[in-house]
């Protein structure tokens, strides 16, 4: 109960503290508040009297509920890449290669057991909820494995001296087998999800366009610039979603019921929750010419057929943002010698008329 309590009190405190940190408008900040307020909570969770990594699981569970989640997991992907690697290099040299040979049928049979159980569970419950069985059959053999989560809870049951040598060696054994076999899981899946028998009813469909989102328009930065594109993009009614590391511009385009995301635009993550697949046209409004060139690369890279309009201050960055596929560069300095030159046609224009009359 008490950590049920934590688990809630903190999702109503960390959006406080994430949008503290997010006024310096810096996505470094962003993760270091993250990685603080993990290993506080961790701590926490610990000195209740659970294992540390349960404590890291709940901190995960409880960024997860804000609106964060997509910035803090695009930069913290790294770190889960390499600790993850540390993870299972420390799980494979806990098991021992005798004993898994000796107790082969045993773990076989566990094995079986399992996948058996978990496909047909999950799929029973996504079919309670009313999915299509695609979806089901699908979903039942994709989280069909252990999971690494169940490697945490095996070595916490060992510390614990709960299972003997010969148990633990089986139940880790028949772990990273599930583990190693998900692939194969995803595949035969696929398999019994596109036969007629289940995928004929034309709902499968809808269900997986409904995932899709229907902004024609990314739109990154919402300064002077991009409010002005903002409001265009309203009046002729076009569908758009901003992303900006703005807390306050974000809580207003909320306010306003527009669609609009706290995060990086240079981290692939948070393009890609922001619709960047579907989308048809990426306008980048930002004043930094490193940042547009960094978001344009990343957007051709996952999307090839977008269109990108974006705001360059320098002329001498033509080539580079042709070379990072941008396709309309709207140059400041062109754009404000051309002004400056009407301005001066129309100032002489002015003058002669006046010396004429």
């Amino acid at each position: 109960i008490l950590v049920i309590f934590i688990i809630l009190s903190l999702k109503k405190i960390l959006p406080s503290l994430m949008s503290v940190a997010l006024k310096e408008r810096t996505s470094d900040i962003v993760l270091f508040v993250g990685i603080a307020l993990s290993l506080i909570i961790a701590n926490i969770i610990s000195w209740l009297g659970f294992s540390i990594e349960i404590g890291a699981f709940v901190a995960g569970l409880v960024l997860a509920g804000t609106q964060f989640r997509y910035q803090l997991g695009s930069q913290l992907a790294p770190f889960r890449e390499f600790f993850l690697g540390i993870f299972f290099l420390t799980v494979g040299m806990q098991l021992g290669l005798g004993t898994v040979w000796d107790e082969f049928s045993s773990i076989l049979g566990l094995l079986f057991l399992l996948l058996l159980c978990k496909i047909i569970g999950i799929t029973a419950a996504c079919v309670l909820f009313k999915v299509h069985y695609s979806v089901a059959i699908l979903t039942g053999f994709s989280l069909a494995q252990a999971g690494e989560f169940g490697l945490i809870l095996l070595q916490q049951a060992d510390s614990l001296a709960l299972l003997s040598e010969k148990t633990n060696q089986i139940v880790l054994g028949t772990v990273i087998i599930s583990l190693v076999l998900t692939p194969y899981l995803l595949k035969l899946g696929q398999t019994f999800s596109h036969l007629s028998v289940f995928s004929k009813n034309p709902q499968f469909i809808d269900q997986l366009a409904d995932v899709q989102t229907d902004n024609e328009i990314l739109l990154v930065g919402y300064g002077p610039a991009g409010r002005r594109v903002a409001s265009y993009l309203t009046n002729v009614n076009i569908n758009f979603h901003v992303i900006d590391l703005n807390i306050n511009a974000i809580k207003q385009l909320e306010r306003k019921n527009i669609s609009a995301s706290i995060g990086d635009a240079t981290q692939s993550e948070v393009l890609i929750h922001a619709g960047l697949m579907e989308a048809k046209y990426l306008i980048i409004a930002v004043p930094d010419e490193n940042i547009t060139l960094r978001v344009s690369a990343i957007a051709k890279s996952l999307n090839s057929k977008i269109q990108i309009i974006a705001r360059l201050v320098h002329e001498s960055q033509l080539d580079a943002a042709r070379s990072v596929q941008i396709d309309i560069p709207v140059v400041e300095e062109t754009l404000v010698g051309n002004t400056l030159v009407e301005s001066i046609q129309a100032m002489l224009a002015s003058d002669k008329e006046s010396y004429s009359n």
